[in-house]
């Protein structure tokens, strides 16, 4: 038998220090319950839609109209738009109101704390930049179209015209459901639910530019889906540098109102202006994120300062 080799072990060595596992960095946050809530808007927007157009077409019978001519009918008549508005309004806010306990944990303040809107003071002067700056997309986008493809076309003209062609009490009506309703509830879904969580997930730029790609197709239309995009772009910048709903909420508001009483009181759509306005539009926007950049970075630095 041959003997056993021996090992030496000197007294003196140190044994080898345990090895740890790098410290985990934060979990980044879940996002299915983001599109599970747009999925379920969307479905009731539509089936809420569905319901009012087949209570349209329910109404008096009109012979010898092909289906086409009924719905260019349906969507020229501004009642019918009107309480379209209605039902997709009143779709967004069931979804922000069911849709969010069922997927996720809300944070201990409450929803409110979840979209993003602060009970802090309103800061005005950002409400006022930011409203320049969504006032100037219109322009950059709107004046191209209607250069390339002519007068405006889908749910632009279908507005347009629903504001121009309203008695006073419907216009008061649109005015409520189509500028205030909309502005609010879209900035609640998309700029408050949505992107803050895209952005946590993802970082400032790729969030913002997914959620305004929602935006966009959330609209279902070419053209005011493309405005859509380019103002969701700005207003997600915007929503980004100042932390708050309320600011791009306000200026959203204010740019849809401005949209519905240009075409009351211009009878012609308000972004039909001369080829100038685009350079002047990409003034107004370069200086709008340039100045927001900085009154929020001001901000910022007095917040740090001790004492």
């Amino acid at each position: 038998m041959s003997a056993e080799p021996s090992i030496n072990v000197s007294p003196d060595a140190t044994p080898p220090a345990p090895t740890t596992p790098p410290e985990a960095g934060p979990a980044r946050p879940a996002i299915s319950g983001v599109f599970g809530v747009l999925i379920i808007a969307q479905l009731l927007v539509l089936g809420l839609g569905c319901v009012v157009g087949v209570l349209y077409v329910a109404g008096p019978p009109q012979p010898g109209l092909t289906r086409q001519e009924v719905v260019a009918q349906m969507t020229g008549d501004p009642t019918f738009v009107i309480f379209a508005l209605c039902a997709t309004q009143a779709a967004v806010a069931l979804a922000l109101w069911k849709g969010p306990r069922a997927f996720e944990t809300i944070p201990a303040g409450g929803m409110a704390t979840r979209l993003g809107w602060s009970d802090e003071p309103i800061q005005w002067l950002d409400v006022l930049v930011v409203l320049a700056g969504t006032l100037a997309c219109s322009p950059l986008v709107m004046v191209p179209l209607r250069l390339v493809r002519g007068p405006p076309t889908g749910a632009l003209a279908t507005f347009g015209k629903a504001a121009t062609e309203t008695s006073a009490a419907q216009f008061a009506v649109l005015v409520l459901v189509g500028a205030v309703g909309a502005g609010l509830l879209e900035e609640l879904l998309f700029r408050g639910f949505t992107q803050r969580r895209l952005v946590e997930r993802w970082g400032v730029g790729r969030g913002v530019v997914v959620t305004s790609m929602i935006f966009a197709i959330w609209h279902l239309d070419f053209e005011q889906g493309l405005y859509a995009f380019a103002v969701g772009l700005w207003l997600g910048f915007a929503a980004a540098r100042t932390g708050s709903t309320v600011t791009v909420a306000l200026a959203h508001v204010t740019n849809n109102l401005w949209s519905f009483v240009g075409h009351r009181l211009l009878d012609s759509q308000p972004d039909e202006v001369e080829p100038l306005a685009i350079p002047i539009g990409g003034v107004v926007l370069a200086a709008s994120a340039w100045a927001l950049w900085r009154l929020t970075a001001v901000r910022s630095s007095r917040r740090t300062l001790p004492g």
